[in-house]
């Protein structure tokens, strides 16, 4: 963006909104509005607004379990459902920012199947004006002189990255439009059923991030990656969610 049109930055949690800050600064980045954490009524006055959503969802962070092997035991039932609870919340938010003809992006560092997947089709099922947004097409539309990577769970929707195929943490990345060309892979008609593959881990490293880019065609993000936490109970990412976008 050159640091034309508007990005925002939200979280509703004050902690893990400070380090952005230093890292707009370090990046160069002149066009960000940094809203109050947990200001729902600043979200509210740019529902429909934005060209671009990005969501770094709250999740058990199972993704970074081969640097943290311990937090793995302390994962519970309570826990992950926590989270789903908070994943769902945080998307509907997202959604109704999106503007007809927007696209949102949701993220997480895990490798566990509800917290991937099947958010991204529940936000469908909820909101039928979005659809899913195969990474593929953007690989192309990036015209990366090297042929795309496999999905690890060989999803051609959704981009899944393992410690095994890119030496890697753990992410999923779900790209979906509102109001779609016309893509309804994936997407289950009356009385069909719909199964999930089991998803690995996901990374956003450098050619996720270079992805992201060609997601918007114009739009620059910076850092915006976020390292684990250093709490004690294996969860990596508080009730929160990151929203870059372009009113």
């Amino acid at each position: 963006m050159e640091n034309t049109g508007q990005l925002y930055a939200y979280d509703s949690d004050r902690m893990r909104l400070r380090p952005i800050f230093e890292r707009l600064k370090r990046a160069g980045v002149r066009n960000a509005q940094v809203l109050d954490p947990g200001n729902a009524e600043a979200l509210a006055e740019l529902e429909g607004k934005m060209d671009r959503v990005i969501v770094d969802a709250p999740c058990t962070g199972s993704g970074v379990w081969r640097r943290r092997p311990d937090a793995k035991w302390r994962l519970s039932p309570q826990m992950l459902e926590a989270r789903l609870a908070e994943q769902r919340a945080v998307l509907d938010q997202a959604a109704r920012l999106v503007k007809p003809g927007g696209r949102l992006a949701y993220i997480t560092c895990s490798v566990l199947p509800p917290e991937n997947r099947r958010p991204g089709r529940r936000l469908h099922r909820s909101f039928p004006e979005f659809g899913i947004v195969p990474w593929p097409e953007l690989w192309e539309q990036a015209a990366f002189s090297a042929a795309p990577p496999q999905s690890a769970d060989g999803s051609a929707e959704t981009l899944l990255m393992t410690p095994r195929g890119f030496g890697t943490d753990g992410f999923c990345v779900v790209l979906s439009a509102h109001e779609p060309r016309a893509s309804t892979v994936g997407r289950a008609t009356p009385g069909q059923k719909t199964c999930d593959a089991t998803p690995l881990p996901l990374e956003i490293n450098k050619r996720v991030a270079e992805m992201t880019r060609a997601f918007d065609g114009r739009m620059r993000i910076g850092d915006w990656r976020r390292g684990p936490s250093a709490n004690a109970g294996g969860d990596v990412s508080s009730p929160m969610n990151l929203l870059l976008g372009e009113a």
